[in-house]
């Protein structure tokens, strides 16, 4: 009754030890009979899982090498309303101090994002669109999971924006600089047709249209080397 009983006990402690998530425990393998088949299948089924388990966490920790080498900030929320993932550039843009899991309710209460997410959180995609957050100009998209839960990207458009004004103001600067100068040749070219212009203002009219020629160049310079 011994030989049985104990392989059968023994079994009882590493199936319940799997089930808590020990998956180094297993079984003798030196039951008889029909026992002794179940031992090792459970044997086979330990050695699986703990497989399973190394490669779930191989994985897991690609996916969070790859996400924090994004340059977008990337938010994972699940069908409770939790945050369970969060890389550090959407850190750094939302100012996010919690550590996972965390409700979305801490995240920031701007309005655009707390309904992507809603929309999100019920199934329907969100295309990018621009919100301000924090002073910053995001690009928001959010993409519902197939098991429930959202996934909401950010990407920080600031620095183009900044670059876009600095290009417009360059070129209202420029335009103005070059305008200016062609202003006055234009005018004093006009004036130097008229044939009663007498030779001191010719000459001095000329000096003039040549003083701007010569800032132009010194602008077309300048934009060149720029």
């Amino acid at each position: 009754s011994r030989s049985v009983a104990r392989p059968v006990v023994d079994l009882r402690d590493v199936a319940r030890a799997l089930a808590a998530g020990d998956l180094h425990r297993r079984p003798s393998l030196m039951a008889p009979g029909e026992v002794g088949d179940l031992a090792s299948a459970v044997h086979r089924l330990a050695e699986q899982l703990a497989s399973r388990l190394e490669a779930l966490e191989a994985e897991e920790v690609r996916l969070g090498a790859l996400t924090e080498s994004l340059n977008e900030g990337v938010i994972a929320i699940d069908a409770r309303q939790q945050v369970t993932q969060v890389n550090q550039r959407a850190r750094d843009l939302l100012g996010l101090k919690d550590s996972v899991p965390f409700p979305v309710s801490n995240l920031p209460r701007e309005r655009s994002l707390r309904e992507s997410m809603g929309a999100a959180l019920s199934g329907q995609a969100v295309d990018a669109h621009e919100v301000q957050i924090g002073g910053r100009e995001l690009a928001l998209t959010a993409r519902p999971l197939p098991a429930g839960g959202a996934v909401v990207a950010l990407f920080d458009l600031t620095p183009v924006r900044r670059l876009e004004t600095v290009r417009r103001d360059f070129v209202a600067n420029a335009s103005h600089e070059l305008r200016t100068p062609l202003t006055v040749i234009g005018g004093f070219t006009e004036t130097l047709l008229d044939d009663s212009l007498p030779n001191e203002q010719r000459q001095q009219f000329a000096r003039t249209v040549l003083a701007n020629t010569q800032r132009m160049q010194r602008i077309v310079d300048d934009l060149l080397d720029l």
